[in-house]
């Protein structure tokens, strides 16, 4: 099936992201898929007329989670499998699903992708919040992991099961830090906002016992909400 599950409206123009299987069509733009089901990233005006479309993805499932838009470049995460084409960026997975974070310019063009991943042949890892700092120079997204993650510059072990964490990453996609939450048992950061370039808020699900910097927090029951800020 075909799905839009994320939307950014800023400057009188709309940016929509989803997933799709065999290709589709946006207005006036046919995008084929490359594999399973490829991911894409459309903009219009307010009066929904298209200004571009692009897509990427690989022979694998590949998801975009959410997008955002700062100093007029889109920044997208999601999670793909196996290896993904963005633009002339290719990733490689390292788990059943690694994360990816993406950006395309103001006029739809791919400028840079990396990937998150580490976790082994059973970890399915990925990205589910993403925003940036109002001047457009910082970006952070928040998922999970499982066992570890590796984005390159940084690397952190899970406490047990999945954790989850915000990454830091600059607007050239060079990552400057991560963060982790969590315990033995399913926990995940699913959604963030920047509130000020100094001020991150966050929130998700966590399950028991969970570490977050010095401090451990203890769930009321299976599953709990939490919220932090950074």
């Amino acid at each position: 099936p075909d799905f839009a599950n994320a939307i950014k409206v800023t400057n009188n123009e709309v940016y929509v992201g989803g997933g799709f299987l065999g290709s589709i069509t946006l207005a006036s733009t046919t995008l084929p898929s490359a594999g399973q089901s490829d991911l894409y990233v459309v903009n219009m005006d307010t009066n929904f007329s298209q200004d571009w479309a692009e897509s990427a993805g690989g022979l694998g499932s590949d998801v975009l989670s959410d997008l955002t838009v700062s100093d007029n470049k889109t920044f997208i995460t999601g999670a793909f499998r196996n290896t993904a084409s963005f633009g002339t960026s290719s990733l490689v997975s390292t788990g059943q699903s690694d994360v990816f974070v993406a950006s395309l310019s103001e006029a739809g063009n791919w400028l840079w992708a990396i990937a998150g991943g580490g976790g082994g042949s059973t970890a399915f890892d990925q990205g589910f919040g993403i925003d940036a700092t109002p001047t457009g120079d910082t970006v952070y997204v928040g998922g999970y992991y499982l066992n570890s993650i590796d984005f390159g510059n940084v690397s952190i072990s899970s406490n047990g099961g999945y954790d989850g964490f915000v990454l830091k990453v600059d607007t050239s996609g060079t990552d400057h830090g991560i963060m982790t939450i969590g315990g033995v048992a399913t926990d995940a950061v699913y959604d963030l906002d920047v509130i000020t370039d100094e001020l991150i808020s966050f929130a998700g699900q966590m399950e028991g016992n969970v570490v977050y910097g010095d401090s451990t927090y203890s769930s009321n029951g299976n599953l709990d909400a939490f919220m932090g800020k950074l």
